[in-house]
């Protein structure tokens, strides 16, 4: 159950990672771009609202990264090596957390 717990507390790493792969911000391949356009349609679909979407996709995905990261840094019996490669992850959920926030707001300004 502990590593169930575990894997599940990692997802929102992997995702930010995906994020950071496939958004057409950072890289021009097409097929990876393909996929983040039909995730994020996908999620426009479901939420029935494009600026929720962006925020979901842009804000929330860091954020939970950010969060579980510091947990799992933090959670008792840590050892150093692995504490240290969770402050890490930390730090890139950070700075990629500023880095969407200021792309999710310049892209919400083309709502209003």
């Amino acid at each position: 159950m502990k590593k169930t717990i575990i894997f599940i507390l990692h997802i929102p790493f992997i995702l930010l990672l995906w994020l950071c792969i496939t958004s057409p911000f950072f890289i021009k391949n097409s097929l990876l771009n393909s996929s983040f356009g039909h995730i994020f349609k996908g999620v426009e679909n479901i939420s029935h609202s494009g600026p929720l979407a962006t925020v979901l996709l842009l804000f929330v995905i860091p954020l939970l990264s950010l969060i579980s990261c510091l947990y799992l840094a933090f959670k008792k019996n840590q050892s150093g090596r692995k504490y240290v490669i969770y402050i890490l992850m930390s730090l890139f959920s950070l700075v990629c957390l500023s880095v969407f926030s200021v792309i999710m707001i310049i892209g919400l300004g083309n709502y209003l």
